[in-house]
């Protein structure tokens, strides 16, 4: 999208404006002051004669809030380029919103204009480049960079991401690495011959790295290179041992397409083959990796955390921010999907409570669009659209596992996520973490390359509980995942995974009525609803997925227990359970259940199958995976005795199977109850749905499932709240349903 797209809307009447600013209600006075782009910082702020900066706009507020008045910076249309962080740290009594006038669109922005192109001729092309580019590259020189000073790592087009130059798939030398020894040599990479050279710039060069687990990806900076051994170091350790799939970034041997560039600090310059004739105007070069920062005073080993209150946001763009670089201190959450307490995201809640963001695009940009740390409680996000970003869209993200509990009460309702993890492939469409209580409802996440929502925590194995899976947890000093975000002298020593469930603050949290399809479209090992780590009395109720290739739609994975897993659509895909939860009510659509739990007392019944197709297996009772609470035989720790009697895997009743072929389904139930005694009162019918195809799951009149006590699924009211599922697929060509092949869970 280009930024001349937007700013060319019609612009509203003024008297529009004022109607829309002074629709309050409230006792106390509102106070206006208006920014453009074309304004003054010496002028008043009026709406005849607007300062020019946010930063003076803040000024002029502070003493209009100290005085108690609620305050509204109202921006025009136009970029608003900041060059450091706006960090808003007052904490008096008046609110201060920032909204767009009516009909315009203020786009916050990041970016440096890079304007001083050249074309390079062909006597100069620098050491590299590549056949393709050659008479197709233009260079800017870019003084700041010089030396490191300043290294951006995304690039923007207005609104689009331009790629950095990426070379070919390579694979490591060193093979696949287990449980045990992926922590080890984390900083040191066996690269084939021909990948790695001893570029001048070898500081500017990086590594992305997608080991052989296919959960996350590493951006790692090289220290050095022995060619003699084909290793390298890296300037950080990779969150596992870097093993598998890499790619070489930002050298001229991988500049060969359209769009691409590679920045040298060594030399200062920029160089790009532009998609077009020759780059425009609207190159634009990060400086930040937070826009806004919304700044309380944390207290951190007390109860007396400071929050700013009162700040919202309406109707703004924010876009043009820097992706995230590692550093050696950093704290890393699960799997290092992010960073702990970091500037990483266009907008920041950092110790802040009752604040608001409604109806912003969060848009190119290279980290997360919003988070809030720490202490964020009644921070309430509605009507957002996150797109085209480097990392997520949303995190929620408290102090680490102890006593402090301070990130609660939040919510995300009514927000669209699509193409996010644009840098960052693993990063969650919406992340919690160490986060309760919170609701996120009525979202529409699309097209993610991995997980849309993820609850987590920390794992026992990082407090020294030893778990089945782990039995004896070691872990070498410095590991960045999890383990710096202790708060050790809160915790003391547990021993237990029950013991350890206090400090689990993911709790509570509402995860309802969202429609989530085609996530999992670039990583492996992941869903569209992931929970592991987190703390009790989680509630996963009435969203709707579908299209999510081999992924399971929801799963509940190592340590989690104590959540409730109801009323949910699954369509091509199902549900996986493990340890103790409750997962009853669903219905799933052509994949069923996964049942890796050897607690007995898992609440597991009145699920409805349905197969449009001659066979299925609609559930599986997968009790060698099963490494949990009572797990004795388990062949992943080595030690499976067939001599020993089997695990007893939770009861499953009152169920409903629908099939094709109906004997094929009867047969399944058969063997259910020959093998594992369940089933005694599930019956084989048809369930009777509404219109499926268009997002109606409820039950028409007479259905056979009410009999056992199932609830219909009201879906009517499913996704965004401003155009719910139902609506937009009556206008589209609706859901596949049709399989090919036998359904497997």
């Amino acid at each position: 999208m280009r930024l001349h797209d937007l700013f060319s809307l019609r612009r509203a009447p003024l008297l529009l404006a004022f109607a829309v600013l002074l629709m309050a209600g409230s006792s106390v006075r509102a106070d206006e002051i208006y920014v453009s782009p074309q304004g003054r910082d010496a002028a008043p702020g009026t709406p005849d004669s607007p300062v020019a900066t946010l930063s003076h706009a803040v000024e002029l507020a502070q003493p209009l809030r100290h005085a108690g008045h609620d305050v509204r910076i109202v921006l025009r249309g136009g970029r608003y380029q900041l060059d450091e962080t706006l960090v808003l740290s007052d904490q008096e009594a008046g609110r201060l919103a920032f909204v767009a006038f009516p009909g315009e669109t203020p786009i916050i922005s990041g970016g440096v204009p890079v304007t001083n192109w050249r074309r390079v001729p062909a006597a100069e092309e620098p050491a590299g480049t590549t056949t393709a580019a050659h008479g197709h590259l233009w260079v800017a020189d870019l003084p700041a960079t010089r030396g490191g000073a300043w290294r951006f790592h995304a690039l923007y087009d207005g609104l689009d991401f331009l790629p950095r130059a990426r070379s070919r798939e390579y694979l490591t030398r060193s093979k696949h690495v287990g449980l045990a020894e992926r922590l080890e040599h984390r900083d040191r990479l066996e690269y084939p011959a021909g990948s790695i050279k001893p570029w001048s710039n070898l500081d500017d060069v990086e590594i992305l790295s997608r080991p052989n687990h296919n959960w996350l990806v590493n951006y790692l900076p090289i220290a050095s290179i022995d060619e003699a051994t084909l290793t390298l170091r890296t300037a950080v350790p990779a969150t596992y041992t870097p093993t598998g799939r890499f790619w070489v970034e930002n050298v001229m041997e991988a500049l060969d397409e359209p769009g691409e560039w590679v920045l040298n600090t060594h030399e200062g310059r920029l160089y790009l083959w532009p998609r077009g004739p020759q780059p425009d105007g609207q190159i634009l070069a990060p400086r930040l990796t937070t826009l806004i920062r919304v700044a309380g005073r944390p207290d951190d080993w007390g109860d007396h955390d400071q929050p700013v209150t009162g700040v919202s946001f309406t109707g703004l763009t924010f876009a043009h921010t820097d992706r995230d670089v590692w550093r050696p201190n950093d704290a890393g959450l699960q799997h290092d999907w992010a960073m702990w307490d970091k500037d990483d995201a266009c907008l920041r809640f950092r110790v802040a409570r009752d604040c608001q963001v409604r109806d912003c695009t969060f848009v190119a940009a290279g980290g997360f669009g919003v988070r809030a740390d720490l202490y964020a409680q009644d921070i309430s996000i509605r009507g957002s659209t996150f797109h085209d970003l480097g990392s997520g869209g949303v995190l929620l993200c408290g102090y680490g596992p102890g006593t402090k509990d301070v990130n609660h009460g939040n919510e995300v309702v009514d927000n669209e996520f699509y193409r996010t993890g644009r840098l960052w492939w693993h990063a969650p469409a919406v992340f919690l973490w160490q986060s309760g209580r919170n609701r996120v409802s009525h979202n529409y996440l699309h097209d993610l390359p991995y997980n849309g929502i993820v609850l987590s925590g920390v794992r026992p194995r990082h407090f020294g509980v030893a778990t089945p899976k782990i039995p004896n947890p070691k872990y070498p000093p410095g590991i960045r995942e999890d383990m710096r975000t202790m708060r050790w002298r809160e915790i003391g020593n547990p021993r237990t995974i029950d013991e350890t469930l206090k400090y689990a603050h993911t709790r509570d949290n509402l995860i309802s009525e969202n429609e989530i399809h085609d996530a999992m479209q670039v990583l492996d090992d992941g869903n569209a609803i992931y929970l592991s780590a987190a703390g009790k009395g989680n509630v996963v109720r009435r969203n709707v997925i579908y299209r999510m290739g081999h992924s399971a739609a929801i799963r509940t994975d190592d340590d989690q227990s104590y959540c409730r897993i109801t009323e949910n659509v699954t369509i091509g895909s199902g549900i996986v359970v493990k340890d103790y939860n409750e997962t009853w009510n669903n219905l799933m659509i052509n994949g069923g259940l996964r049942i890796i739990s050897d607690r007995i007392d898992s609440r597991i019944e009145r699920n409805v199958y349905v197969a449009y197709a001659p066979s299925a297996e609609f559930y599986v009772v997968d009790v060698v995976n099963s490494y949990f609470g009572n797990a004795k035989d388990d062949t992943m720790l080595g030690n499976y005795n067939p001599a020993q009697p089997p695990i007893i895997p939770p009861h499953t009743d009152e169920n409903v199977f629908s099939c094709g072929n109906p004997a094929a389904a009867r047969a399944f139930v058969a063997d259910m109850r020959r093998k594992w005694g369940n089933d005694r009162t599930s019956i084989v019918a048809d369930p009777q749905l509404e219109d499926p195809a268009h997002g109606d799951f409820r039950f028409k009149p007479g259905s056979p499932a009410a009999a056992l006590g199932i609830v219909s699924v009201d879906t009517r009211h499913v996704g965004l709240l401003r155009e719910p599922m139902c609506e937009r697929l009556r206008h589209t060509a609706g859901l596949d349903l049709s399989v090919h092949g036998p359904v497997q869970p």
